[in-house]
């Protein structure tokens, strides 16, 4: 739809607003010449004595064409200008790194390892045990702290001990914790409560319970003698406490049987 011109007296009054309009435009530039603001050819910014800005930016295509090589390259192809290679801004290159990648892979192995060593793991525990029977071995035990380590050699010595006296193996599962004991099924959790607060070690069926906290204040070569027995009583089948006491006297010398006790021997043999 076309719009309407205004005519007669409205014609009128905008042809007096164009001039009085173009007559104060005229006069503003007047001004501006006289306090010397910057017009066409003089741009703020520009340099004395530089030619002023162009009014419109060159795109890449015009200034690649004006140079003597494009001269020639449009002449041979009927006037066409080269193409114009873009230079690709990098956002940015990351900051070099001031420590070797490997140094930072060995401070963060050292890192692991360390907070590794503050405790003892189970798998900690079964990488001790003599190659020859691991696999009849299952371990189970909460993280330990690094003073429950003599508990954990004495395990090693008695399982080395008892190890060339059976002839049929099978699997037992030796639990270090301390009273109550507590095991975590698949389906729920096992706990078990010694009647005998002073209990050292217990033994039911396949299942081998050492009390860390009672074993540990105890002679390094007594702390093997009640491992051993825990374990006689598992893997020998023994259930009469007077014949597990002389098995153990008999395989393992650091100890010796007096009135039905354990007393620490002078000196170990060399094995």
């Amino acid at each position: 739809m076309l719009a309407h011109l205004p005519s007669g007296p409205q014609a009128a009054a905008l042809g007096a607003l164009r001039g009085a309009c173009g007559r104060e435009a005229r006069d503003g530039r007047g001004r501006a010449h006289r306090r010397g603001a910057p017009t066409a050819s003089r741009r703020l910014g520009t340099p004395a004595g530089f030619p002023p800005f162009p009014s419109t930016p060159r795109s890449p295509q015009s200034m690649a064409c004006s140079t003597p090589e494009s001269v020639a390259y449009s002449e041979t192809n009927n006037g066409a200008c080269p193409p114009v290679k873009e230079k690709r801004r990098s956002i940015g290159s990351p900051t070099p790194l001031t420590v070797p990648f490997r140094d930072i892979r060995l401070a963060c192995r050292r890192s692991r390892i360390g907070q590794m060593a503050e405790s003892i793991t189970s798998q900690d525990i079964e990488v001790g045990i003599a190659t020859e029977c691991r696999g009849f071995f299952l371990v189970s035990s909460a993280p330990l702290p690094r003073s429950m380590q003599c508990v954990v050699d004495a395990f090693w010595e008695a399982a080395r001990r008892i190890a060339p006296a059976i002839s049929v193996w099978h699997r037992i599962q030796v639990i270090f914790a301390t009273a109550p004991f507590s095991i975590k099924l698949s389906n729920g959790e096992l706990r078990f409560i010694p009647s005998n607060p002073e209990l050292i070690g217990v033994t039911i069926e396949n299942l081998v319970f050492l009390d860390c906290n009672r074993i540990a204040p105890l002679h390094p070569q007594i702390q093997v003698a009640c491992v051993l027995e825990e374990l006689v009583h598992a893997l020998m089948h023994i259930r009469d406490e007077s014949l597990v006491s002389v098995v153990v006297a008999r395989l393992y010398p650091g100890v010796t049987l007096t009135d039905g006790r354990y007393t620490v021997s002078g000196s170990l043999p060399p094995t």
